[in-house]
């Protein structure tokens, strides 16, 4: 496993630039280059550096380099460039986290929020709202108005998540 000393001992970090230099020579690469090369689809790309014959992610390097350790869970960017792998960018968060950094997907743009069909017919639709975190469904309610189910998610992820909530 890569350590920190070896890390340090093949590149220098620049934590204001977010770029890995080499140290040495290692074919094809010469000493002083860049390291890295940014791979994956569009949407979902990153830095990846090979590292010992292994491919890692810059942002995690980025964290042992710095740190000493491996980020225990998942690494990701404070301005949602994921290639931007600048110190003051990176953010080590959970799973439930990361997920609540995320935006919707939908065109309203609501996130965590139900229409509930009534099944009498006439009755308007009612609204449901809910929040997850770390595999827990939580119910937060039915509301007779969108915006109030709304107005419940972004309260409940503000407690749950903190300054991870989005919207």
């Amino acid at each position: 496993m890569l350590t920190q000393h070896r890390l340090k001992f093949l590149f220098e970090y620049k934590p204001r630039k977010g770029i890995f230099i080499r140290r040495f020579d290692v074919l094809p690469y010469r000493k002083g280059d860049v390291a890295g090369t940014i791979s994956g689809p569009e949407g979902r790309r990153s830095v990846q550096i090979t590292v010992d014959g292994n491919a890692c992610r810059a942002g995690r390097l980025a964290i042992l380099y710095m740190i000493g350790r491996y980020p225990k869970h998942l690494v990701t960017f404070k301005n949602g460039d994921s290639t931007d792998i600048r110190w003051s960018n990176l953010l080590e968060v959970d799973r439930s986290q990361k997920m609540m950094r995320v935006r919707s997907r939908r065109k309203d743009r609501s996130k965590g929020v139900y229409r509930m069909d009534s099944r009498i017919p006439g009755r308007p639709p009612r609204w449901r709202a809910l929040i997850h975190k770390k595999k827990k469904r939580f119910d937060l309610g039915r509301f007779a108005t969108k915006i109030e189910a709304q107005a419940a998610y972004d309260a409940a992820a503000k407690q749950l998540h903190g300054s991870f909530a989005a919207r």
